[in-house]
């Protein structure tokens, strides 16, 4: 073998395909991303995606050629992009994130794999739940769509004011919830034009965020969930089941009914009431976070002790 490895656009990129986890080859900003080969002989073998934009770079994808696995290779090909993209940043106009993040959406025998790459290269685990997926059209035969005191709750001023669609949310608040989660290491940020703005939904407490569920905007028949977040304070979860009953509302009423849904259980409390909200829902994906210090000295530091 004569590897090597390079950046690629992303029209090449996507006549490979295969070596991409299918959650982010099929996402809409996918032209936004950066791509990073491994080629064997000059012939592509392998892939990785990142995610420039956010406030630190993410890694969401990492995959080879079967005849290429299990050497090591997926490692290096990480050390490589890691290694380009400190060059990227020196902190001029104001860009100096302070860690690479890695996001990681797929089944759990993928997800654990890609898992074993990141701790290997000095990633320490963050964020980590599972996607329940249904359709829409089950939904009607959840009791969230025929509880009348939640539903009239919602329809009056006081419900109104506090769940808003995303559409109805400032700017400068989105970006405080953003910088909240990242900082909490629940999200690395938020970018709205990747999300579905109206069952895309925010719980507001005395003009503080105490609940959210986002979703990325359809694709390919699927709304994939991108967030469902409450404040933990040991209260029994009243706000949680407000949020689900509007956004499930809004999305039956939207979309065909055939459209598959997904949402995020991150914690105990949102997966009981989502088993028991959605019963015909299954656990398809698991979602994965890490963490790397974006210190060159630190990085060359874990590199050298990692490979």
């Amino acid at each position: 073998m004569n590897i090597t490895y390079k950046r690629i656009d992303s029209d090449t990129a996507r006549e490979f395909a295969d070596y991409i986890l299918p959650v982010v080859a099929e996402a809409s900003e996918f032209d936004d991303y950066m791509f990073y080969a491994m080629l064997d002989e000059g012939h592509i073998a392998g892939l990785l995606v990142a995610d420039p934009r956010r406030i630190g770079p993410e890694i969401l994808s990492i995959g080879l050629s079967p005849a290429y696995q299990k050497k090591g290779l997926a490692k290096e090909l990480l050390s490589y992009t890691l290694e380009d993209m400190i060059t990227m940043y020196d902190g001029s106009e104001g860009i100096s994130p302070n860690y690479f993040g890695a996001t990681i959406i797929a089944d759990r025998k993928t997800a654990g794999t890609l898992s074993r790459i990141f701790e290997q290269c000095g990633f320490k685990p963050g964020f980590e739940g599972a996607f329940y997926e249904t359709t829409v059209g089950s939904i009607d035969e959840s009791e969230l769509l025929h509880n009348q005191s939640v539903l009239k709750y919602l329809s009056e001023a006081e419900g109104r004011e506090h769940f808003r669609s995303l559409k109805d949310v400032s700017k400068k608040q989105l970006l405080a919830f953003g910088n909240y989660l990242a900082e909490k290491n629940i999200s690395s940020g938020i970018i709205p034009e990747e999300l579905e703005e109206d069952i895309s939904i925010i719980g507001f407490k005395e003009d503080k965020i105490d609940t959210a569920i986002l979703f990325f905007k359809e694709n390919d028949g699927i709304i994939q969930n991108a967030l469902l977040y409450r404040v933990n304070d040991g209260t029994l979860p009243t706000n949680l089941i407000r949020l689900l009953t509007k956004s499930a509302e809004i999305a039956y009423r939207k979309y065909p009914k055939d459209t598959r849904i997904s949402f995020f259980a991150g914690d105990e409390i949102i997966r009981k009431n989502i088993i028991k909200f959605f019963p015909k829902a299954e656990p398809l994906q698991r979602m994965i976070s890490y963490e790397l210090p974006f210190d060159a000295e630190v990085y060359q530091q874990v590199m050298s002790d990692n490979i």
